[in-house]
């Protein structure tokens, strides 16, 4: 912990009211570097996991876009593209019992119930690109949970590291 000392005069004073504007300054810079290591940290694991998924069982691999972009105070991790919400929250009741997802929002269709609703049944058949598929749906792979999490339970280490730089 920082201390600064200083007599009841003016230049001490004067001092020590510098000496706080730096101090200032130095926690908002380590505090912008601890956001912006988390943010990179949280992004290569959403990545990740949006690069590896699949969907139908491995039948198909989706086509994603991650990207972290800096807004005002800290950083947006933004996935892109057609499954994105699938890979997520996952697909059918074969693989996703009601509580697959620990943060399911609001508002977001129920497992099985997007679509024509075949999702609540074990499996269903569907066609792309003229081929007949069979699927028990897509599990939850929660990139996004999961970077969530991964920065969660590094905050501590992390910000002891770069506060002690």
């Amino acid at each position: 912990m920082k201390v600064i000392s200083f007599s009841l005069n003016p230049a001490d004073i004067r001092r020590a009211i510098s000496e706080l504007q730096e101090y200032k300054a130095w926690v908002k810079n380590r505090a912008e570097e601890l956001i912006k290591r988390l943010a990179a940290e949280g992004f290569e694991i959403a990545k990740e996991g949006f690069d590896e998924a699949t969907v139908d069982e491995g039948q198909h691999t989706p086509k994603t876009e991650c990207s972290l972009v800096s807004e005002g105070n800290g950083y947006t991790i933004y996935a892109i593209g057609d499954e994105v919400m699938f890979i997520e929250f996952g697909a059918g009741v074969y693989y996703n019992g009601a509580g697959s997802h620990p943060e399911k929002p609001a508002g977001l269709a129920g497992i099985g119930e997007y679509g024509h609703h075949l999702g609540k049944l074990q499996s269903w058949h569907y066609e792309r690109n003229g081929e007949k598929h069979t699927t028990h749906g897509t599990p939850a792979q929660m990139p996004m949970y999961k970077a969530k999490a991964a920065m969660r339970n590094r905050f501590i280490e992390l910000a002891r590291e770069v506060f002690s730089e």
